[in-house]
């Protein structure tokens, strides 16, 4: 059997893995930061925010396409891999995931049959890391960007994903749903996860960043434009304390993160503190 991780143990783990990830970014030159949920628990929490347990980490988009290139065999060492696109014929998402190979993480009831058993075969506790890319100057243009990259996440949840049961759910309209949706994902799933990654891939590198006045992140998860950024932001850096850790952050995070989530310093209620299901197990020798 395998042996449980529990969540105290995941976030040291999770710790070790941004550790090490950044150590390779300064080996390599790339740029690298805290973003979204890690930044704002570097900046209310000095670390997690209490009920999170995951890191996300941002790259200029040059840099986070030479990442692609130069791991090609997923290794940062014996334990660390990097898993992406480019080099993992069972990776899911348009962006990077760095993993602890020897755990196992598992996504149960959020992914279906098959990509659970793909996760079981190369994921582990893991950073994700996101690609900071250029965006239309025009507002409108910006928001139409936006919008197609956020059909494209939504596409791409139903290529990969299981419909939960809802808490007013009786078992026999559950039933029905699922069934529904069952029927409503067969095209998403025909076209296949693996296209809707391409295509997410080959719009953010549609507008080169170093000629955008915005840059977004989010690849399309953010469902407006919250998570866009002004370009020149990414001139400027410092460094947060998160965890044990001292990490690059944009100096310009308390404008970013004003933005995107309006009084960040406000604890939201309990009812709307957002976690990620997952199941961690050690690995089998």
């Amino acid at each position: 059997m395998y042996k449980k991780i529990e969540l105290k143990e995941k976030k040291e783990l999770l710790v070790q893995i941004l550790d090490k990830f950044l150590r390779f970014c300064k080996d390599n030159n790339l740029k690298c930061y805290l973003v979204a949920g890690t930044l704002l628990g570097a900046v209310r929490h000095n670390g997690f925010i209490p009920w999170d347990d995951d890191v996300d980490v941002m790259m200029p988009i040059d840099d986070f396409n030479r990442l692609m290139k130069i791991t090609k065999n997923g290794e940062i060492d014996e334990r660390y891999t990097i898993s992406t696109p480019e080099n993992n014929s069972l990776h899911m998402w348009p962006f990077i995931k760095v993993c602890d190979s020897k755990t196992v993480l598992t996504e149960t009831g959020v992914v279906d049959r098959k990509h659970i058993e793909q996760q079981k075969k190369y994921y582990g506790v893991y950073i994700d890391v996101f690609p900071a890319y250029g965006l239309p100057n025009d507002e409108e243009e910006r928001k139409a960007f936006q919008n197609e990259l956020s059909t494209l996440h939504k596409n791409d949840i139903y290529a990969v994903r299981v419909m939960n049961r809802r808490k007013t759910d009786s078992y026999f309209l559950y039933t029905v749903r699922r069934i529904a949706y069952w029927f409503y994902r067969i095209p998403y799933r025909i076209k296949g996860n693996h296209y809707y990654v391409s295509e997410t891939l080959r719009l953010i590198n549609k507008y080169p960043l170093g000629e955008s006045k915005y840059y977004g992140f989010d690849i399309g998860i953010v469902p407006d434009c919250r998570a866009h950024s002004l370009t020149t932001y990414l001139s400027e850096e410092t460094t947060l304390k998160f965890e044990m850790l001292t990490c690059p952050v944009l100096k310009a995070y308390d404008k970013i993160l004003s933005n995107q989530y309006g009084d960040y310093m406000q604890l939201p209620p309990e009812n709307e503190r957002r976690i990620h299901p997952s199941e961690c197990y050690w690995r089998k020798d």
